[in-house]
């Protein structure tokens, strides 16, 4: 059975001018009032797969220097089959065997190409994936453009946006109605497709939260344990048993990776099967975690001061020092941030070389870091504000004051999101004006925050529970 899930008026009206710079992250570029648009998660399926013989779809050649290859997506084409009434899809775009140093822009097909990239990579490169959500021409076809020399694209789909109806649903919990999609409407299911606010109880102290695109990972402290949740039924559907005191969690496209910080070790999660597959020794106390598309990154807050990098496939393990006691970590496509809460700072690696290239001093306590695209956000939790660096020159561009010792921040599309732990709200921030715009009570000790294309989601810590908040 498939699932609905609404997503903002602002992101269906951007689709057809977006596109994604970073994992997980949407850029905008000129992007008008549309038609409010619903996502279809689907089993990921390949669209399309250029490596000749080997390969699947309409392409199956590699794409040459300058070239732009449309694809489509509408109907039957590779293993996949997107309806008529698709008007948008996301995607994992890979690129594999490039001859030179060069760049990928994925974009609605009939529209010039925006001056923007997708995937970056250097000759020789090993396979470089990257999460896209693009628009579909009026004909159901998207472009792909390579800028120098050749190199082969795989496109796997993992769902689609079709455009709303204007029947209204039946009225939720807090007597609004919503509008609901084509689809809803055919298979009669009023009850996966009301976008309504939502409080689901998990494990004790729910700390961490991620979302693999199609459900909602929530570490619980206290528990041992991490909850995966439906987002459309808000109901748990497994709980999986991991190390002692699990902090944070990410999603690497694959595999869930939860640390777990009094057992200084990483628990790797199969998502399909709900199981631990590997358990990987890092540094003390581990806290943050992240994917950067080729590695996962682990910050270990006590000692030595570390940021490892573990190799997926190997599950070994290399050391970068950082700052004073590292706790988040976050990726902007080129680098990864550190937050160094012991010396109020953020160190900048290179992931290539494991070497810091810039230091930049914030608030004080340093908590957690995001990417929006263009910048980098930081909460310090002892200054009560948030910190917005600029990625290229190094330096900090706006200080922007929240609620009482902010922890977690995440990235919608369109504003930025920051847990106030000890205020028991959550900020929204404009990342144009660097100014608060709303602030929404949650649970208490609103810890992290996490956006599933719809929703925001947020672990209260002393609650045992996470607040859904529709966008």
């Amino acid at each position: 059975m498939r699932r609905y899930s609404l997503i903002h008026v602002g992101v269906a009206a951007a689709l057809a001018a977006a596109t994604i710079t970073a994992v997980g992250v949407i850029q905008y570029a000129g992007a008008a009032g549309g038609t409010k648009s619903a996502f279809t998660p689907i089993a990921p399926c390949r669209l399309a797969d250029t490596r000749g013989a080997d390969g699947i779809g309409d392409r199956r050649t590699p794409i040459g220097g300058a070239e732009t290859v449309p694809f489509t997506v509408w109907g039957s084409h590779g293993a996949c089959s997107i309806p008529i009434t698709a008007t948008g899809i996301t995607a994992n775009v890979t690129v594999v065997n490039p001859s030179a140093g060069s760049f990928l822009t994925v974009f609605p097909a009939d529209v010039v190409r925006p001056n923007a990239s997708n995937l970056n990579y250097s000759a020789g490169q090993a396979p470089v994936p990257n999460s896209v959500t693009v628009s579909l021409s009026a004909d159901g076809k998207i472009g792909v453009y390579n800028n120098a020399g050749r190199v082969d694209v795989i496109i796997d789909i993992n769902g689609y946006y079709e455009p709303v109806t204007a029947i209204a649903g039946p009225k939720g919990d807090t007597g609004a109605t919503g509008p609901v999609s084509a689809s809803c409407v055919a298979l009669i299911r009023w009850d996966t497709c009301n976008r309504t606010t939502a409080t689901v109880t998990v494990g004790a102290n729910p700390e961490g939260v991620a979302f693999d695109g199609t459900s909602i990972w929530v570490t619980n402290a206290g528990s041992g344990t991490v909850s995966k949740i439906n987002p459309t039924t808000n109901t748990v559907t497994a709980t999986v048993t991991v190390g002692s005191t699990p902090q944070r969690v990410a999603f690497d496209g694959t595999s869930i990776w939860v640390t777990n910080f009094n057992s200084d070790t990483v628990s790797k999660i199969n998502p399909t099967t709900n199981t631990v597959t590997a358990t990987v020794f890092v540094g003390t106390a581990p806290l943050g975690v992240a994917f950067d598309g080729t590695s996962i990154w682990v910050a270990n807050a006590a000692i030595l001061d570390t940021v490892q990098k573990i190799n997926r496939s190997t599950n070994r393990v290399s050391s970068v020092f950082v700052g004073i006691n590292p706790e988040g970590v976050a990726f902007d496509g080129t680098s990864i941030w550190v937050t160094n809460p012991g010396s109020g700072t953020v160190s900048k690696i290179n992931p290539t070389t494991n070497t810091v290239t810039a230091t930049v001093t914030v608030g004080s306590s340093p908590r957690r870091v995001a990417f929006d695209g263009t910048s980098i956000w930081v909460t310090n939790g002892n200054s009560n504000t948030v910190s917005k660096i600029n990625p290229t020159t190094n330096t900090v561009t706006a200080t922007v004051t929240v609620g009482s010792s902010p922890s977690g921040v995440a990235f919608d599309g369109t504003s930025i999101w920051v847990t106030n732990r000890i205020s028991g709200t959550v900020s929204k921030i404009n990342p144009t004006t660097n100014t608060v715009t709303a602030t929404v009570t949650v649970g208490s000790s609103p810890s992290d925050v996490a956006f599933d294309g719809a929703n925001v989601w947020v672990t209260n810590a002393g609650s045992g529970t996470v607040s859904k908040i529709p966008v």
